[in-house]
């Protein structure tokens, strides 16, 4: 089910020990400790719940019984991390919950989710008008506190409980279409033969008479013919036609929110001479006129990359930072890794993937399956292709 699915539904339903509607946002920041503590007393009162399900805050949003809640919308926005770090450090024991942002009729909503867990959830110190060693649990549609031998039924009836986790997995993305695959792929690359670069003539070269030699001396100025344009659209195919290009995807199965997801994964098996690297290395398209701007190389690399590549004694190391991933949800690297190879092969892609909310990091592998064509070019072959690469 998808978060606006979820969302749709619970707007149908009324408050009760799994659902809880706030019309404005948390008084979070730059806000006094008394007004914080709303939020930390609900999201603890949530965690220590009788329930077999997940609970819900949804944020923005005014409860209608008997009908549909009405989405008001929120202006402000909170910071997850900044959630997490003020809630886990006022706690006995770290819980699991996320927040997030989303669009509903036009309007900004937010929800806090809490899975199952482990109980008994307290305050280490007094906060505001919450006390330390207290046990608030949600009933209905309000909070109590829990007596003692309802604290020792938590922790017994959380015994036979199943533990919530979340469930990673890697997935390939290639070709055109950005087909998805699980566990094996299939790549071919063309190993091109060119003719020297001294072989090629001269691009657009043009013998002016005396008399109007000084259009040639305007030309340079403004930016004329790229003379080397053949040659160079030759070594440009070379490069490109010997990779192949790839994006990495997580996706969790799991019942739980993972939190700093990052995968690492391990190339072996390539030929000698055959190279792993970022998009932003892919070499540049050689332009046949000179004195102008490419229009084909902006924007080439982000600002900031969530994928690394470095070399090691097996082959080479790519990182993937994904941040934060929720439950049944997916998310895909947007940067390209490239594969630049030398002979056919099949590539083992040996995958790590590693998330606060996993107890021990999982791992799985990966086939590439690699065929390389070798074609000889013509020096009219190149120039006929460089000159459809310009109507392009």
């Amino acid at each position: 089910m998808s978060t606006e699915e979820l969302i749709n539904s619970l707007l149908y339903e009324e408050e009760s020990t799994t659902l809880d509607f706030k019309s404005e946002q948390y008084k979070f920041v730059k806000a006094q400790d008394w007004e914080k503590a709303e939020l930390l007393k609900d999201i603890v009162a949530f965690s220590n719940a009788w329930r077999r399900s997940d609970a819900y805050i949804l944020i923005g949003v005014k409860e209608l019984k008997g009908g549909k809640s009405l989405i008001e919308g929120i202006s402000d926005d909170l910071d997850d991390a900044q959630l997490q770090q003020f809630i886990q450090s006022k706690i006995n024991k770290p819980i699991h919950f996320s927040y997030l942002t989303t669009e509903m009729e036009g309007k900004k909503i937010a929800l806090i989710t809490i899975p199952v867990q482990s109980r008994p959830v307290f305050l280490k110190k007094d906060f505001a008008s919450l006390k330390a060693n207290t046990v608030y649990v949600r009933r209905g549609s309000s909070t109590s506190i829990a007596l003692p031998d309802e604290i020792a039924s938590m922790g017994s009836s959380d015994n036979g409980e199943v533990k919530k986790s979340p469930k990673l997995e890697v997935f390939i993305v290639s070709g055109e279409h950005d087909e998805i695959q699980l566990d094996s792929i299939d790549e071919s690359v063309l190993l091109a033969k060119i003719p020297g670069k001294d072989e090629f003539p001269k691009y657009g070269e043009i013998d002016y008479p005396p008399q109007f030699r000084h259009f040639a001396l305007s030309s340079s100025l403004l930016g004329g013919k790229n003379r080397e344009y053949y040659s160079e659209f030759a070594e440009y195919f070379r490069q490109v036609q010997s990779f192949f290009t790839l994006k990495i995807g997580v996706k969790n199965d799991g019942n739980l929110v993972a939190r700093d997801v990052r995968a690492v994964v391990d190339f072996q098996g390539l030929p000698e001479g055959s190279v792993v690297f970022h998009e932003c290395r892919v070499p540049e398209r050689p332009e046949p006129e000179t004195g102008y701007p490419s229009l084909h190389n902006y924007n080439r690399a982000p600002a900031i990359y969530d994928l690394s590549i470095k070399t090691i004694a097996e082959g080479y190391r790519a990182n993937f930072d994904f941040g934060k991933l929720q439950s049944k949800d997916s998310l895909v690297c947007s940067e390209c890794l490239c594969v630049k190879i030398t002979d056919s092969c099949q590539i083992s892609a040996s995958v790590t993937i590693y998330s606060d909310d996993l107890e021990i990091p999982e791992k799985l592998n990966l086939l590439i399956n690699v065929s390389a064509e070798v074609k000889n070019y013509s020096i009219n072959e190149m120039m006929e292709l460089s000159e459809r690469f310009l109507i392009r």
